[in-house]
């Protein structure tokens, strides 16, 4: 061994080692006994003494090393901790702790060997302390310690217990309430009243209430459910994780990330990913300046980035180190060994870790921004566009916002550091000017293909997909959440004003259902009772009739109970069937219509088609008989009380026609019978009264248009509208408006109709349309009312600089002058018909009541 020649505060090598001693020291031959090879935690120091586990036992060196003794006296104990291995040594609140290993040797459990000891600083007799463990010897493991002294609590993790709390350090308690999967040990850090711990299985959990429940870690999307040996050190109040998890996605671009670090500088809710495979799964400990990782590598920019550490004279496979004044300890798999920090050369190299990405497709109007993740010794910044600096652009990202066309190109940025200058990888942004009709590239793919879906947008802009057998839920960054039906087939769907969506089941061997469910999580709304008719009976149509309830279509023969149905009928939002809604036709079974279309106007006027004539009903369900169109097709309600329509007056041609709601036509719309050379599928009005228009054709007015067109309100084709391109097999079958300036579209067929404008794609489509300026999108319904209950309107609308007035029978309510307007409590002098009136400017428009 060789002869420290320096005298040294406090017997530690605080001065520093000759030049020549430019080496690891092996000062195993020091230590009494053999030392433990455990990965968790083999040694660690109060601050100024070394506290090493041996195989069996612990020892302490308060000289630097230069001498060890075996410190094992239990109080009030017949046994003697030398007697034992243990799984960890660690400090919390002042006291070195020792957690047991079972499996180092059989043991009694009550009386005898218990799960934790602490020792006071300076002292020489262990305390038992695990009251409150369970004494099943597997679950009777420690693995690491932590104290918060904000809250005053002690946490502990045992590798299959799970995790236990304490507020004195001897009685714990059981607290695995989200704690995620339990199995193989890993380590803890508690401050500031939040308390995080990981494990090989259960990720990263955090608690902020004394460790009553757990939450997963990952919020910020750089983590999601993290597994992976490493430990957790606090540095400066970063945390800081060192992993190896191959179930790891990292999100911001670079998929199937296995290994490196993540660190937290806000207790675990969001984290920045490192890679770096040299330090996958090590143990980490920080001396406030420097971390070190197991002791192949250090850090000193705070995980950030890492450098080998010199090995010179060291051997086996390193475990940890830690600093005693200026002296660094490392345990091997081999030994003990220490050196001079003096010695090293712990600066950070420049270097580049993370370099920018590209950016997806963007639009005109969004903002992007590029971002390195890089270390070194006072390192500075330039961001480049080609071979260009760009102004003011010195920081590690680059924000650009509003993107235009223009900004697309070549990006990188130059970090130098006292150690060097990099350059990293170029990433490209890319930007396009929407265009009326063209493919959203914004929007991510689906997850699975689906045809012939029925869509819907809800009122915070997601939308939701039913291909009759599973739904799935969409929204501007992608897919949210699905649900499937074991049974049934919901060909039929409408959306509420109250903003639900109704399904209505078409059979295929059951009884056709019509169920409600919340759109946004999907689950099945509570307060509705299916509607269940009778077996093999379904339903051809749904469509509200707000203020009163459902209007539905049975199939011809649709009995319930056994009993016929009427053609159409009405079922109130609670899901009961309507008497006062009476059509007449119930015990025309050979005869009766069987209605396939249901189109309800603003004023509550309800037209219905059955493949041969529109009928229009009174709202006891009674035929209007004057009202007797010439045209006749499938219907779909628009703006200002009419019903659009196709129909042949010419062979081959569907001419779109609007039609009054006494039947008459509006002469203003399509005057020159413009039409499609087949039958369109579906339509949908913008805010501004023009149509999108899907379906199986190829021509509109004889001009050419591939499977979708923009009709203008006089009937014409809308030309800065893109229509020369769709599916190459296949067609859209739904049609979805969203008012922010898109619009959703459903293909017919799987298989090669899934690339769409020459792009591949698959499932829901997304393309651009005019952004609304002015106009009420969404209305809520009015309705029965009880007495003394909250009724609540509201109204979406779009617009710059909007005000709101709502009236009562048509006189301003005083003070109702926002979007939504509550009714609280009910009573008889509350009924009457509710309108709001909103203005831009000079422009105003009001809702119908």
């Amino acid at each position: 061994m060789k002869t420290l020649g320096k005298l040294c505060l406090l017997g530690l090598l605080a001065c520093g080692s000759d030049a020549s001693e430019q080496s690891w020291e092996n000062i195993a031959g020091n230590v009494p006994g053999a030392i433990s090879t455990s990965n968790i935690g083999p040694m660690d120091t109060d601050g100024t003494r070394l506290y090493v586990l041996g195989e069996r036992g612990v020892f302490v060196s308060t000289d630097g090393g230069a001498s060890v003794h075996a410190v094992n006296t239990v109080a009030g104990a017949s046994y003697s901790l030398g007697d034992y291995g243990f799984r960890f040594i660690g400090k919390a609140n002042g006291e070195m702790w020792v957690g047991a290993d079972p499996a180092s040797a059989a043991h009694p459990q009550n009386g005898g060997l218990a799960t934790l000891h602490r020792l006071t600083p300076g002292g020489t007799t262990w305390t038992k302390s695990s009251a409150g463990f369970p004494i099943l010897t597997v679950n009777n493991q420690a693995d690491d310690i932590a104290y918060d002294a904000t809250t005053g609590t002690y946490y502990c993790l045992a590798a299959i217990g799970g995790a236990f709390v304490s507020s004195d350090g001897n009685t714990w308690t059981l607290s695995n309430n989200g704690q995620g999967g339990l199995g193989l040990p890993s380590s803890l850090v508690a401050l500031n009243g939040v308390v995080l711990s990981s494990r090989p299985i259960g990720g990263i959990r955090r608690s902020t209430d004394n460790g009553a429940t757990w939450t997963l870690a990952s919020a910020g999307g750089v983590i999601n459910g993290l597994n992976g040996a490493g430990h957790l050190v606090n540095h400066n109040g970063r945390i800081i994780l060192p992993f190896s998890d191959g179930s790891l996605t990292y999100v911001n671009g670079v998929p199937s990330i296995r290994e490196g670090i993540v660190f937290s500088d806000d207790l675990g809710l969001t984290w920045t990913y490192s890679p770096n495979a040299a330090v996958s799964g090590a143990d980490a400990q920080s001396d406030g300046t420097t971390v070190f990782f197991g002791g192949t590598h250090y850090s000193a920019t705070g995980g950030v980035t890492t450098d080998p550490l010199d090995q010179t004279g060291a051997s086996g496979v390193p475990r940890r180190i830690i600093r005693i004044g200026n002296t660094l300890f490392m345990i091997t798999s081999t030994g003990l060994f220490r050196r001079d920090i003096g010695t090293l050369d712990l600066r950070a190299s420049t270097q580049i870790v993370v370099h920018p990405i590209n950016s997806p497709t963007l639009i005109d109007g969004d903002s992007y921004t590029f971002s390195v993740l890089a270390g070194g010794e006072n390192i500075t910044y330039q961001w480049k566009k080609g071979t260009t600096d760009i102004p003011g652009a010195t920081g590690p990202k680059l924000t650009l916002n509003p993107v235009m066309a223009a900004d697309s190109g070549s990006y990188s940025v130059v970090v130098t550091g006292d150690l060097g200058t990099l350059t990293s990888s170029p990433a490209t942004l890319t930007v396009q000017t929407p265009e009326d009709g063209k493919d959203d590239p914004t929007f991510p793919q689906s997850p699975a293909t689906r045809s012939t879906a029925l869509l819907a947008v809800l009122d915070d802009y997601t939308v939701v997909e039913n291909d009759a057998n599973f739904l799935q839920r969409y929204g501007d960054n992608g897919f949210i959440n699905s649900r499937g039906f074991a049974s049934g087939r919901f060909f039929y769907q409408t959306l509420d004003r109250a903003g639900r969506l109704v399904l209505a089941d078409d059979v295929l061997g059951n009884p056709g259902r019509v169920i409600r469910i919340d759109p946004k999580t999907l689950a099945d709304d509570p307060s509705f009772t299916p509607f269940v008719l009778d077996a093999n009976v379904g339903f051809t149509s749904v469509e509200e009739l707000p203020g009163r309830g459902y209007l539905l279509a049975p199939e011809r023969n649709g009995t319930r109970n056994k009993l016929p149905l009427n053609s159409v009928i009405l079922i109130d939002y609670q899901g009961n069937l309507d008497p006062r809604f009476d059509t007449g036709d119930a015990d025309q079974v050979s005869f009766r219509r069987q209605v396939s279309s249901i189109a309800v106007t603003e004023d509550g006027s309800i037209i219905t088609w059955d493949g041969s004539n529109l009928i229009k009903l009174n709202h006891d369900g009674s035929t209007d008989t004057a009202f007797a169109p010439t045209p006749k097709g499938p219907v779909w309600a628009v703006s200002g009380n009419r019903v659009m329509t196709y129909h042949q007056f010419s062979f081959g041609v569907r001419s779109l026609v609007a039609l009054n709601t006494d039947g008459t036509v509006d002469p203003a719309f399509n005057p020159n019978r413009l039409g499609f050379n087949q039958n369109p599928s579906d339509m949908v009005e913008q805010l501004d009264g023009k149509l999108i228009v899907v379906g199986n054709f190829t021509t509109y007015g004889g001009e050419s248009v591939v499977e979708q067109v923009r009709i203008n309100t006089d009937g014409t084709r809308d030309t800065t509208f893109y229509d020369a391109a769709g599916y190459p097999s296949g067609y859209p079958t739904d049609v979805a408006y969203d008012p922010r300036g898109f619009a959703y579209l459903s293909p017919s067929a799987t298989g090669s109709s899934y690339r769409y404008q020459d792009s591949n794609k698959q499932g829901l489509i997304r393309i651009f349309t005019d952004r609304a300026d002015f106009g009420i999108w969404r209305q809520s319904a009015g309705g029965d009312v009880s007495r003394n209950d909250t009724h609540r309107l509201s109204v979406i609308a779009f617009g710059t600089g909007l005000t709101y007035q709502w009236l009562k029978d048509g006189t301003p309510i005083n003070g109702a002058t926002s979007s939504v307007l509550t009714i609280a409590p009910f009573t008889a002098a509350q009924n009457g018909d509710y309108t709001v009136r909103i203005s831009a400017g000079a422009r105003t428009q009001t809702s119908h009541p």
